[in-house]
């Protein structure tokens, strides 16, 4: 059976710098970046006009003036089973203390929209699936990464989940979350080496087909892009700076190329179009009326109508 792949993204008017956890969001001399909420605004709501012109739906869930990084919505938590219409939602346990509320109203979402959710122990670190993730279409292999985000202790939890789960540890702050470094391309992946702990080359390439990036694709984010499947149609919607040569090498495969500038989220917080998005897939079928009218509610066009 077929379906359209369904996204939640977060409402990015009150996307600012606060906390300056990660090198992107500082200037040269160390004070915070200052975020332009007009272009910030029209960026997103172009990148989502992309998403929802491929047949991608896209629900929104609404931040607050003291949520200032909820626009990075693949934070937002994990799933456990990825294609079971079952599947329990983990919220977040976030390391950066400012951003912990934001795990509660993703949660309150996710109730709200049908989920059943569940909790992670308190004590762990996890920043859900920026750092945990599957690498092919079948959702049969993850990947695991941790040193800046998420605790080691984390990839047991999610090895009782899924059977395949490579782990991986971080090395560089610029890129401290996985989904910064590895992107699924469905049958094969893109993945920057220097930013991995030695050895990895040789384990990606074990589990993968690899198209290794230089340090300047590293540098444009090219590996926070973000892959979607519809209807056997590929997608991947990646930074403007991707090289128009590695673009025609992925175009290759069959897959759609499409450009996204998001450089004021990406500039300014360290995200790109992967940190933008949380993965719905199917929402699992319901027949509560409660239910049925929230989700209608916060499709995108709803939200459009609000603001």
């Amino acid at each position: 059976m077929t379906h359209s792949p369904t996204l939640l993204m977060t409402d990015p008017r009150f996307f600012q710098i606060k906390g300056g956890a990660n090198p992107h969001t500082r200037n040269k001399n160390d004070s915070l970046k200052k975020v332009d909420p007009v272009n910030a605004l029209s960026q997103w709501t172009r990148y989502v006009d992309q998403l929802e012109d491929c047949g991608i739906a896209v629900h929104v869930v609404d931040s607050a003036p003291e949520l200032t990084g909820m626009v990075f919505a693949a934070n937002a938590g994990f799933f456990d089973h990825r294609k079971s219409e079952t599947r329990v939602f983990y919220r977040s346990n976030f390391t950066a203390q400012h951003r912990r509320s934001e795990s509660i109203a993703f949660e309150n979402f996710m109730t709200r929209f049908g989920f059943p959710c569940g909790s992670l122990d308190e004590s762990l670190c996890f920043e859900g699936e920026a750092d945990a993730f599957p690498i092919d279409d079948a959702h049969s292999q993850f990947v695991f990464t941790h040193g800046f985000r998420s605790d080691l202790k984390v990839a047991s939890w999610i090895q009782g989940f899924h059977e395949k789960v490579e782990v991986f540890e971080l090395q560089d702050p610029r890129f401290y979350h996985g989904d910064c470094l590895i992107c699924s391309l469905g049958d094969s992946i893109l993945a920057w080496e220097a930013g991995l702990e030695k050895g990895s080359r040789a384990r990606l390439e074990n589990i993968s087909n690899v198209i290794w990036l230089t340090d300047s694709d590293a540098s444009a984010f090219i590996a926070n892009s973000f892959y979607v499947k519809k209807n056997g149609e590929r997608f991947l919607f990646s930074p403007t700076l991707i090289r128009d040569d590695l673009k025609a090498e992925i175009e290759e495969r069959g897959i759609h190329v499409i450009r996204v500038d998001i450089s004021e989220f990406f500039t300014k917080g360290g995200g790109g179009p992967k940190c933008m998005v949380f993965n719905l897939d199917a929402p699992p079928p319901t027949k509560n009326e409660e239910i049925l009218s929230f989700r209608s509610a916060s499709r995108y066009a709803s939200w459009t109508s609000r603001i």
